[in-house]
């Protein structure tokens, strides 16, 4: 019989209830008895307890009276359908819980940045049929890397991915971003509370920024600051940064001033970072700071160190993906829907 259960009928005149492994601890028990299952007919030898129950006066009915009945612990049933019960009602507790959790999941796709070309393009909608060998290695990583991603540990420790062309536009690495984004709410259910995802394109991130330039004086301490948003990306399990350099910049130390301050605080805090760019290696360090253009490694300030942390954050691995632009094949269309 488990504490968890509570009995009323002697319990106090105000009604509160208490914890029925208290009261067996005072009432009569009985010898055990051979009685039937109700569930399954079987015979068991039951405990049995003298129960009191408050019941009405013959002489004055508006008060009570205790009396003893015999009670047979677990409700008439033997210890093999008590277990098959308990697992009935924990198995239909857990339907509900993740019932319950599929929207939160839901909303959290919704709000976490993952645009909406692709809420419904995840890893199943990615065909590789007939693409070049380094998408299908690029698929192969970003599904092993969604798949090990620790959830409940807050990706702490987790190394770093970055997805890069140079040669090529639409071999999908923004799709397997988003899939990874995808597989980690699937995987997700509630720890960490808070969604552990963030998927943002670096121009949606730059004009953000900039916008809070703009704010008057009245504005400013209702709406967020440079810092909010930054904090905010710095602290999420799964940081996703897509299209990284796909715009020229016109103030280059600003774009790696921010992208600096965020790198460096998840690597601080030893959080993961996925960042897809249209650059290779090079012009992506020489984009993030850290490599002039003839190669050489050139730190001239602490915002010039990103490329430095981001390597050593993807444990010195970038990786390149080239082929055929699928937008431009049928046959290698993304158009089947979320299931």
């Amino acid at each position: 019989m488990s504490d968890e259960q509570f009995y009323q009928e002697s319990g106090p005149r105000d009604g509160t209830m208490q914890p029925l492994g208290e009261a067996l601890g005072r009432l009569e028990k009985l010898d055990p008895a051979e009685v039937a299952c109700k569930e399954c007919g079987e015979s068991y030898m039951a405990e049995r307890y003298n129960w009191p129950v408050r019941v009405p006066r013959e002489d004055y009915p508006q008060y009570t009276k205790i009396v003893y009945e015999t009670r047979i612990v677990g409700g008439g049933l033997c210890p093999n359908c008590q277990q098959a019960k308990a697992e009935e009602r924990r198995k239909l507790e857990e339907a509900a819980r993740i019932a319950e959790f599929a929207g939160v999941r839901r909303k959290a796709r919704l709000a976490c940045g993952i645009e909406a070309k692709y809420q419904d393009q995840d890893f199943s909608t990615f065909k590789t049929d007939g693409l070049a060998e380094d998408i299908q290695r690029a698929y192969k990583r970003a599904w092993e890397y969604a798949e090990g991603f620790p959830i409940e540990e807050g990706g702490k420790g987790y190394q770093s991915l970055v997805l890069f062309s140079a040669n090529s536009w639409g071999v999908g690495k923004t799709h397997l971003a988003g899939a990874i984004a995808h597989r980690v709410l699937d995987r997700w259910t509630g720890e960490p509370p808070s969604c552990p995802v963030r998927f943002i394109s670096e121009p949606e991130l730059l004009l953000r920024i900039t916008a809070t330039y703009n704010y008057s004086p009245e504005e400013k301490p209702y709406r967020e600051c440079e810092s909010d948003i930054i904090n905010s990306l710095i602290a999420v399990p799964l940081l996703i940064i897509d299209d990284v350099g796909k715009r020229k910049a016109q103030d280059l130390r600003f774009v790696q001033r921010i992208h600096f301050s965020i790198i460096d605080g998840r690597y601080k805090r030893m959080r993961p970072v996925v960042l897809t760019a249209n650059l290779d290696s090079e012009g992506l360090g020489r984009y993030l700071g850290g490599v002039n253009p003839s190669g050489a490694q050139d730190f001239h300030g602490a915002d010039e160190a990103t490329l430095d942390r981001l390597i050593e954050m993807c444990r010195g691995r970038f990786n390149q993906i080239e082929g055929k632009s699928y937008r431009r094949y049928p046959g290698t269309s993304r158009d089947k829907g979320r299931a």
